[in-house]
């Protein structure tokens, strides 16, 4: 769905897959369409990759990614998008309040704890 999105806020199609290349990634191909789902038009991309069995842990990312031709300024970034815990959400309702406390990305599992209490 991200994909999909920031072709359709206007990042170029063959600009994004470039720099994707830049990861030293082959065997891989995106595929761009438009898609109507229940009169909602949006960009769905289609990512195609050869099977495999083999499951990548945090440290084999972060070795594709320090790795790649990408500028350090996007490694770090990428890095930081498997490796920083996301902020704790609160979500108040008229009867009920949902606490969720994140976890990094690459967590095991369950990567969002969440309670639920009544609200006073």
């Amino acid at each position: 769905m991200i994909l999909g999105a920031l072709i359709a806020l206007g990042v170029e199609k063959g600009a994004f897959i470039e720099q994707i290349k830049l990861l030293d990634i082959f065997d891989f191909e995106i595929i761009f369409k438009t898609v109507d789902k229940s009169g909602i038009s949006a960009i769905q991309a289609e990512v195609k990759v050869p099977h495999e069995h083999a499951h990548r842990h945090l440290h084999t990312i972060q070795k594709i990614i320090n790795d790649s031709r990408l500028s350090d300024n996007v490694k770090a970034r990428a890095i930081e998008i498997f490796t920083k815990p996301l902020p704790t959400c609160i979500f108040e309702h008229k009867k009920f309040s949902i606490l969720s406390i994140s976890k990094p990305m690459h967590a095991p599992t369950t990567s969002i704890i969440a309670s639920i209490a009544p609200t006073s």
